[in-house]
């Protein structure tokens, strides 16, 4: 948390700023709270932002990518408790970074983060072909089609919710989503991905599409800690949609059975052991 459709709101929200130039750059934090992994320094980076055009706003998985005139880009990774605001932030002392621009009329940009886990580097065209090439992350979950999903991720043994969130096979996807995702496909966790009939990965293709487009409309899911918020420190509305993340021993939305708990990887699984069974399983 934040995944794909959290940074893919952050990313929209922040489209305002693409052509503003660069003011000052402050870092609020970093004398009272553990230090983000910051490249280079914060010192070094400060000078190295001021007056630089913001020229583009990209996502990359769950990352977010501000691009400049000149050949570096500003690569931040929320990870679990990172933010990306607009507006005031919800506690002013876990501001990281702030930056603000010519243009006194538009918010600061502030980076934000509760539990200081995530990353800020500022990033050469080279360095960033190199640490985001597709040896190292898959296609992007919204992008990917049917037939790469299954020729990715099809020869594995591992369980399927485990494959969807290795960042290698495809981009974006986290524990909440991966959930949701099959349980719609009606695919249980657990099924080993190197047994899964064809029909199974053209279900999973159209849930992944159909639950990550979902939340970006809804601006993503807000859960009960409220750390996720939108650029405008707004709630995400996804959460309300949820059929077995954070549900479990709730009524099915389908049939009426319990919801399971158990984990995978060291991350909590949520699924229907009645809608998920294993039928689109080939028979050994």
């Amino acid at each position: 948390m934040p995944e794909l459709p959290e940074v893919e709101t952050m990313r929209r929200g922040l489209e305002k700023i693409v052509g503003l130039r660069i003011h000052s750059v402050s870092f609020p934090a970093a004398k009272r709270l553990r230090s983000l992994l910051f490249k280079p320094s914060p010192q070094r980076l400060k000078t190295r932002l001021l007056s630089l055009v913001i020229t583009g706003i990209r996502r990359i998985g769950k990352r977010i990518v501000i691009d400049f005139n000149s050949d570096e880009s500003l690569v931040i990774e929320p990870r679990m408790t990172g933010l990306l605001l607009l507006a005031n932030s919800p506690s002013p002392e876990h501001n990281r970074v702030e930056i603000c621009f010519d243009d006194s009329s538009i918010h600061p940009l502030i980076y934000w983060d509760r539990r200081g886990l995530g990353t800020v580097q500022l990033l050469s065209v080279h360095t960033m072909s190199i640490l985001f090439n597709s040896n190292r992350i898959g296609p992007d979950a919204l992008l990917i089609t049917a037939e790469d999903l299954q020729c990715r991720l099809g020869r594995s043994c591992r369980p399927v919710k485990v494959a969807l969130l290795d960042q290698r096979g495809l981009s974006g996807i986290g524990n909440i989503y991966a959930s949701e995702i099959l349980f719609r496909a009606q695919i249980h966790p657990r099924a080993p991905c190197n047994r899964l009939l064809p029909q199974a990965w053209g279900r999973l293709h159209e849930s992944i599409q159909s639950v990550l487009r979902e939340a970006i409309q809804l601006k993503g899911s807000t859960l009960s800690d409220a750390t996720y918020r939108t650029p405008q420190n707004r709630s995400g509305g996804f959460q309300f949609h949820h059929r077995v993340y954070g549900k479990q021993g709730t009524s099915c939305f389908v049939c009426g059975n319990p919801i399971e708990r158990f984990v995978q990887a060291q991350r909590a699984t949520f699924a229907c052991p009645t809608c998920q069974n294993m039928r689109f399983l080939r028979k050994l």
